[in-house]
C-alpha cells in the first residue's frame, strides 16, 4: 500500500470513528473480496463463508472506536477474521461430536426407544415452557451454554456482555429450571 493509500485509509477510519457510513462503505468495499477469500480458505461451505465475511464487518463497525486510526486496517480485518474462523470451525466441531453421538444412538436403539423418545420430547417441552419464563437475555445463554455447548467466553463476546454476567445468568437460569423440574427430578430418582 502507498502512503497516499495509508493516509487515505487512516482518514477513512477516523471518519468511521466519527460514525460516518459512507466512509465504512468505501472500507468496506475496498477489503471486501480479500476478507472473504481469506475465509473461504478455511471455510468451504458458501453460505458460512459469506456470514463470517458480513461478521467481520459488522465488528469493524461496532468496534469502531477501538481501531486506531493511525495503524493499518488489514491486520485487524485479518485478526478478527481468522478469531471467527477459529469459533465458526470449534463450533461444527462440537456440532458433528453430538450428531456423531445421536447417529450411534440410533443404532443401539431398542424396543425402548419409542418410550424413551416420548419420555425425551415431554421434558424437551417442559424445558422450552420453563424457558419461556425466563428473561429473554437469561434463556439465551441458557440455550447457547448448554443446548449450544457455547464456552461462558464465547457467549460474553456475542452478545458483548462480561463473563461474570454470563455466569450469573446461567445460575440464576439453572436454580430456577430446577425449581420447576423439582417433580421430575423425583420421579427420574425413582427409577
Amino acid at each position: 500500500m502507498s502512503d497516499n493509500q495509508t493516509y487515505d485509509e487512516n482518514r477513512l477510519l477516523r471518519r468511521i470513528i466519527d460514525g460516518d457510513e459512507q466512509a465504512y462503505t468505501v472500507l468496506y468495499h475496498r477489503h471486501l473480496d480479500a476478507i472473504f477469500y481469506f475465509i473461504r480458505k478455511y471455510i468451504f461451505i458458501l453460505q458460512d463463508a459469506e456470514d463470517l465475511t458480513s461478521s467481520v464487518f459488522q465488528k469493524l463497525w461496532l468496534q469502531k472506536n477501538s481501531i486506531d486510526p493511525q495503524k493499518p486496517l488489514r491486520p485487524w480485518l485479518y485478526t478478527v477474521a481468522r478469531n471467527l474462523c477459529l469459533n465458526h470451525l470449534k463450533l461444527s466441531q462440537r456440532r458433528t461430536a453430538r450428531e456423531a453421538e445421536a447417529l450411534r444412538l440410533l443404532h443401539a436403539g431398542g424396543e425402548n426407544d419409542f418410550a424413551a423418545h416420548e419420555f425425551m420430547e415431554e421434558l424437551m417441552r417442559e424445558i422450552e415452557t420453563a424457558l419461556k419464563r425466563l428473561s429473554p437475555q437469561t434463556a439465551n445463554i441458557f440455550s447457547m451454554a448448554f443446548l449450544e455447548g457455547r464456552s461462558n467466553q464465547e457467549i460474553a463476546a456475542l452478545l458483548n456482555i462480561n463473563e461474570h454476567t454470563v455466569r450469573n445468568q446461567k445460575s440464576q437460569a439453572l436454580k430456577q429450571l430446577r425449581l420447576s423440574f423439582r417433580s421430575w427430578i423425583m420421579f427420574c430418582q425413582l427409577f
